[in-house]
């Protein structure tokens, strides 16, 4: 997806440049990302006025999320938008200038993706996760084995430490 703009043309725009765009991008964040055959739609606004870059963009993703604890997969559609002001004749955190050819919005994408996803996603809050010992999923089964002996591991020694 072209996430750049022309400087010049931004600075001469008697009104903002509208634009949407829909194209693949790829975000991870912890066990979060955006698939690869999933579409980003955009829709954003933008001019520089009194040196001052504004962006109005709003933006429709897909979210694959893996649980913390069960490791269950699920596609979570996910919308969000937000306005960005950001000053030009001063530093910035986006290091964006007047004096460049280009100015790209990919990292104001990028931030309203990551604003939506969750670093730690569980998905419900009664989610059993992982037998300890055998791997299946709580939430769906029930262990039928014999609790293993906590004496009978390497790592016993651990849990006598005082951390």
């Amino acid at each position: 997806m072209d996430t750049c703009f022309k400087t010049t043309d931004l600075i001469y725009a008697k009104s903002p440049i509208e634009v949407n765009k829909s194209g693949n991008l790829e975000i991870k964040l912890g066990n979060n990302q955006i698939p690869s055959q999933s579409q980003v739609e955009i829709s954003l606004k933008i001019i520089i006025k009194n040196e001052e870059l504004v962006l109005d963009l709003k933006a429709t993703f897909e979210i694959t999320a893996i649980c913390g604890r069960c490791l269950e997969e699920k596609t979570i559609n996910e919308f969000n938008s937000k306005v960005f002001r950001i000053s030009l004749n001063s530093e910035n955190d986006y290091e964006l200038s007047l004096n460049q050819e280009k100015i790209d919005v990919l990292p104001f994408i990028t931030e309203i993706i990551l604003d939506k996803m969750n670093e730690n996603y569980i998905c419900h809050e009664n989610c059993k996760g992982l037998c300890t010992t055998c791997g299946i999923n709580l939430n769906n089964y029930k262990c039928s084995h014999l609790e293993k002996n906590l004496k009978e591991s390497p790592f016993s020694s651990l849990s006598q430490l005082d951390l």
